[in-house]
């Protein structure tokens, strides 16, 4: 996001029920995993929002009246992930990065944490091990990819597979979320997922008869908003998490095809684990869902 002047944003809250909350932004949603998220959003849709998956896997929803939207409503989905590169013949997990733009995981947050193996089919729970200084010498300066072994309990590589294991599937960073004191929840990368639920509680709070003209929401799996034709649409807004000191916060338009970005604070605790309050989110989603009423910024 470019430089500008951020403004706090009021307006209507949108209530955001906690429990669900919570069990959606546990659901582990790996880059190039995020099929089970998506599954997720589209069984809490409202009955009357018209719901479909394109060829690159975005979860487009379009409101209101008419037969071609004006405005666009993005959420990016996608954490930081790993990826299975290979498994060697104990049966440990060999890895490589799952590239995501825009951000990156960095090896030593993965030692020694729960980590769940999401396939296509499949997700397996495992555990990164630590690099010990007692059995190998003095510990690396630098934990690189050629350091991580992740554990799922195989006794071979056969063994792995048979357990639905497959190069190329994900590794993500344990995906649970936990209540503090207070209204926040925190966990690892829980921003992201927290504006996914926000646009999504937004749509459900939407009185359709108040909808003077059709929009569009999408939520992208990673690398899918190319596929989306931005020319159809005469302004577009993404909703996203980033670290700030403000709760919610608007940028302010950077063309004149763009309505801006809306930005829920995700405060880093260390490493990659954020704290979300819910009363942001709620503000967050109440701002959207005037934006989709009234097409206003």
């Amino acid at each position: 996001m470019k430089a500008a002047v951020l403004v706090l944003l009021q307006g209507a809250l949108v209530p955001i029920d906690a429990d669900a909350f919570v069990e959606f932004a546990s659901i582990p949603a790996p880059v190039g995993r995020e099929a089970r998220l998506l599954e997720a959003i589209r069984a809490r849709l409202p009955d009357w929002a018209e719901a479909r998956v394109d060829a690159a896997g975005n979860l487009h929803v379009e409101v209101g009246p008419g037969e071609r939207p004006g405005e666009l409503v993005l959420a990016p989905l996608g954490d930081p992930a790993l990826r299975v590169a290979s498994i060697d013949p104990g049966g440990y997990l060999r890895v490589k990065h799952a590239e995501r733009r825009g951000a990156f995981l960095r090896l030593a947050w993965v030692e020694g944490r729960p980590v769940t193996v999401v396939g296509e089919k499949a997700e397996i729970e495992g555990v990164a091990l630590v690099n010990s200084i007692h059995l190998r010498g003095r510990r690396p300066e630098t934990v690189g990819e050629d350091r991580i072994w992740i554990d799922v309990g195989a006794a071979s590589a056969d063994d792995a597979r048979e357990r639905g294991i497959r190069e190329g599937d994900r590794i993500a960073p344990d995906p649970r979320v936990s209540r503090l004191a207070g209204d926040a929840c925190a966990g690892w990368f829980v921003g992201r997922r927290a504006c996914a639920f926000g646009l999504l509680e937004a749509l459900r709070g939407l009185d359709p008869s108040r909808l003077a003209q059709r929009r569009a929401l999408v939520w992208t799996v990673e690398g899918g908003e190319r596929a989306i034709d931005h020319r159809r649409f005469t302004r577009m807004a993404t909703v996203d998490a980033a670290a700030s000191s403000d709760p919610v916060v608007r940028a302010p338009a950077q063309s004149e095809h763009a309505a801006g970005q809306i930005t829920l604070r995700a405060l880093r605790l260390g490493g990659p684990t954020e704290t979300v309050a819910l009363a942001d989110l709620a503000v967050l989603a109440g701002v959207v869902r005037e934006f989709l009423e009234t097409g206003e910024w």
